[in-house]
């Protein structure tokens, strides 16, 4: 029986409005998701740009609040029988960001590259979101739009679901979690 639904973030529970991004935006944006350790990033960002970390931060927090958005509305209501946790290759802003806008409260806990130190699909990130989870094994989804990542998460042994982004989130969901209704 699933008791927790791990999500990805990027793809899976949020999804990027279509909008114009800034050059600087942009340059950013493009390594969310390959540059997941904040300290690496912005090296990586203040060597690019020459502009200093606080002023970076700043532009990251922008790009995040005004390109992300919830991509299933009716989630919440629909999984509220479930402990929810987020399972993200992100910077930590996107923590800062789901704590600021009052969505962190829908999930027991977050899991992110950025602050745990491993990343989807190395098996310790997995292990980290096992012991987070306060779960048994058996009992979590894992959901994320990435097949490497739901290969990373099935070989350390977690229930996965690969997440077509056509589809709605909670419905998928929802058909996953009946297959383990009664095991």
């Amino acid at each position: 029986m699933i008791k927790t639904i791990a999500l990805d973030l990027i793809g899976t529970f949020l999804r990027e409005r279509d909008l114009e991004l800034s050059p600087l935006e942009k340059l950013l944006e493009g390594k969310f998701g390959n540059i997941n350790n904040d300290e690496a990033f912005y090296a990586w960002a203040k060597q690019e740009t020459k502009l200093l970390e606080n002023e970076l931060k700043s532009v990251v927090k922008g790009i995040i609040n005004k390109l992300y958005e919830v991509r299933d509305p009716t989630l919440f209501p629909k999984l509220s029988n479930f402990r929810l946790v987020t399972a993200t290759n992100h910077l930590s802003e996107m923590d800062s960001w789901l704590i600021d806008s009052g969505i962190s409260n829908k999930f027991y806990c977050l899991v992110n590259s950025a602050l745990v130190g491993a990343e989807k699909p190395n098996p310790d990130f997995y292990k980290i979101l096992i012991d987070k989870s306060d779960t048994e094994i058996s009992s979590i989804l894992f959901v994320d739009d990435s097949s490497k990542n739901i290969e990373g998460a099935a070989s350390c042994g977690l229930r996965t679901l690969l997440f077509d982004r056509t589809k709605i989130l909670s419905e998928e969901i929802l058909r996953e979690v009946e297959k383990y209704a009664t095991k």
